[in-house]
């Protein structure tokens, strides 16, 4: 008869961030609020009427792995989450944060200090799903 094994814990099979040694899925969540930060800053999504509101969406922010891998590596449902914060389609506030996301991987690239990011492709999916890859 073999020894019970130890339960094993589902972050411990996540990839981990090689610099922060964080499971990636934190990182990445961390680029998704950096990116709603700066497009609420930059005028791209309006700010909250309340500025606490603001530090409550982005603390709810989630990122999932999807079932169907061909939908990314990492998903976020946050702008259908913060429509009614933000007032706008779910869909505008997504392809907001996607641009964020992209223009942080093109200066990383490009000469924002070689390090990469962990997000390379944001993409709007449906009615305002986050496909991150």
């Amino acid at each position: 008869m073999s020894a019970p094994s130890a339960p094993t814990s589902r972050s411990a099979a996540l990839p981990r961030d090689p610099l922060l040694g964080l499971p990636l899925r934190h990182t990445v969540r961390d680029a998704v609020a950096r990116a709603l930060r700066r497009a609420v800053a930059s005028g791209a999504l309006p700010a909250p009427d309340d500025a606490a509101a603001l530090d409550t969406l982005v603390a709810g922010i989630e990122v999932e792995i999807p079932g169907n891998r061909d939908h990314g590596d990492y998903a976020s449902n946050i702008a259908m989450k913060g429509s009614k914060v933000l007032k706008r389609a779910p869909a505008q506030i997504a392809a907001a944060i996607a641009a964020e996301l992209t223009a942080e991987a093109s200066e990383r690239m490009h000469g924002g200090g070689g390090a990469l990011g962990p997000i390379a492709h944001a993409e709007v999916a449906g009615p305002g799903f986050l496909n991150l890859r």
